[in-house]
């Protein structure tokens, strides 16, 4: 009975100093996202060398549009930040940080027309021809939507399939 005691104890300081150092840790990933959202170059390699985590994910529970998650790399393709596209590859940062849910990076890309940055996302990515189309046939679908022909057109060239629709016959449709 001692033992469980004095365990029970020791268990709530331990608990209390992994919280801290989790919450310190994760503090510096939501100025990730912030910084690659404006296109900070300085700012994300500074998060990025205090120990942020390149493929941190932010939830964001729309109702409207299901559960999407926001990495640094979708946030900076979004926003056609190409310098800081490449630069969080250089660091790890995954094309597709989530199997599930969210949108690839390549979608936010094509979506505004970002030409600069879909063409690092497919030299970053070097995909397999059926790859190639599940990452970056949303992205074609979404500059077509939205009138982005040059970026129809890259992607076309680089063999994107214009037949392409999702796994289950799910939305979007080309």
């Amino acid at each position: 009975m001692t033992v469980q005691r004095s365990s029970s104890r020791l268990l709530a300081p331990v608990c209390f100093l992994l919280w801290s150092c989790f919450s310190l840790y994760t503090h510096a990933t939501p100025e990730l996202l912030q910084a690659a959202e404006s296109g900070d170059i300085a700012g994300v390699r500074a998060e990025l060398a205090n120990g942020a985590d390149v493929n941190f994910t932010h939830p964001n529970h729309n109702p409207k549009y299901g559960y999407l998650v926001n990495t640094a790399l979708e946030k900076a393709a979004g926003n056609g930040h190409a310098d800081v596209v490449a630069l969080l590859f250089a660091k790890g940062a995954k094309v597709r940080s989530d199997p599930w849910y969210g949108l690839y990076a390549a979608t936010w890309a094509g979506q505004a027309g970002h030409d600069d940055v879909l063409s690092i996302l497919l030299a970053n990515t070097n995909p397999g021809k059926e790859e190639l189309n599940d990452l970056f046939a949303p992205a074609l679908i979404s500059a077509s939507r939205n009138g982005r022909t040059e970026a129809v057109t890259l992607l076309l060239e680089q063999g994107v399939s214009p037949d392409w629709h999702t796994p289950g016959d799910h939305f979007p449709r080309p």
